[in-house]
């Protein structure tokens, strides 16, 4: 759900409202609440002398989108500290995702701040965006289909790489690679001509260097469903001769047979020790996990942990005890054991 909302405020003056953090560093924001009501606060905002607050805000679902816009009828040739509120209204128990661009007089709209809060807030101190350091945030939403938004800041200017890898490790896509001032940016990641499976993005900085894991879950469901719904509407009595006097009942557990391994076409693995996960005679037994085409044996030890992803030595088949490698690629109703270090 979206909601749009758009106020000119006159910015001449907070002194109207209680100050709670004076003295904060540049573009300091602190999120405050007083009845149904958030209060985002940015501090010391360096802009033209002139500067007039007008801004938009923005709700979709869990992210709120703060634009400031500059509605002075020309520009200052001065510059000073602002302090800037905006109210907004209306939020639902959860956790939010605020962004916050300005957009100034004779420049282009500029990214200011990205954080998380939970909602409603326990008390005034919860939430003070500290200066700007390195940090790379968790992508969102994560597991995605088929986009992303990777946020990450920087303490000064200098070479910023952002890439993504594939679980081996192949860089798949540059995301930025060039020089940036101080600050806090956001990058959409767009893998609609990806396969599905876990990749990795990673930020590089001086000698500085962080990497987290995503999940891209490409998904056929929704035409599934749809073409279900219309045939089960024109072919009512072949259901019936079909599915219900062949099956003597539903049919439930063959159609999601079919949505999951023949239109979605994921593959059945079985996990834990190689010991326990056949018995004598060589059946399978019940645990399963579900993985899309094309997953690899690194993939897999991924999706079971983390840290089985990160001191993956070697994959054992639970039926032949043959070694596998991290790249090997998974098979329906494989029987694995995950070797690490």
């Amino acid at each position: 759900m979206k909601r749009i909302l758009f106020i000119t405020f006159l910015f001449l003056s907070t002194s109207m409202f209680a100050q709670p953090y004076p003295n904060l560093t540049l573009d300091s924001i602190v999120v405050v609440s007083s009845n149904d009501t958030v209060y985002v606060w940015d501090y010391n905002a360096w802009e033209q002398c002139a500067f007039a607050l007008a801004y938009t805000v923005e709700i979709s679902d869990s992210i709120i989108t703060i634009l400031q816009i500059d509605t002075a009828a020309e520009g200052t040739t001065c510059y000073w500290y602002h302090n800037f509120v905006v109210p907004v209204v209306g939020l639902g128990e959860g956790n939010y995702r605020i962004d916050i661009f300005r957009d100034c007089l004779y420049e282009d709209i500029k990214f200011i701040k990205s954080f998380w809060f939970g909602y409603p807030i326990s008390s005034i101190d919860d939430y003070i965006v500290q200066p700007n350091q390195f940090i790379l945030f968790n992508a969102y939403p994560n597991p995605f289909n088929p986009t992303t938004i990777i946020s990450y800041s920087i303490p000064k200017y200098g070479f910023v790489d952002l890439a993504v890898y594939n679980s081996l490790g192949q860089l798949v896509e540059t995301l930025v690679s060039k020089n940036q001032s101080e600050g806090k940016y956001i990058v959409e990641f767009n893998a609609d001509k990806f396969s599905s499976g876990i990749y990795f993005y990673s930020l590089h900085f001086q000698d500085l260097v962080e990497t987290k894991k995503i999940l891209l879950t490409i998904s056929n469901i929704s035409l599934f469903r749809r073409e279900g719904i219309i045939y089960i509407c024109n072919h009512l009595d072949k259901i019936k001769k079909d599915v219900l006097d062949v099956y003597n009942g539903t049919g439930v557990q063959e159609v999601l047979n079919m949505a999951v391994f023949e239109f979605l076409k994921y593959i059945a693995i079985f996990p834990a020790g190689a010991n326990k996960l056949a018995d004598s005679k060589g059946n399978v037994l019940p645990d399963c996990f579900l993985l899309p085409p094309g997953s690899t044996a690194l993939d897999f030890a991924y999706f079971l942990h983390t840290d089985f992803g990160k001191n993956f030595v070697k994959a054992i088949d639970a039926r032949t005890k043959k070694a596998l490698g991290k790249s090997y690629v998974l098979k329906h109703r494989d029987a694995l054991e995950i070797v690490t270090k």
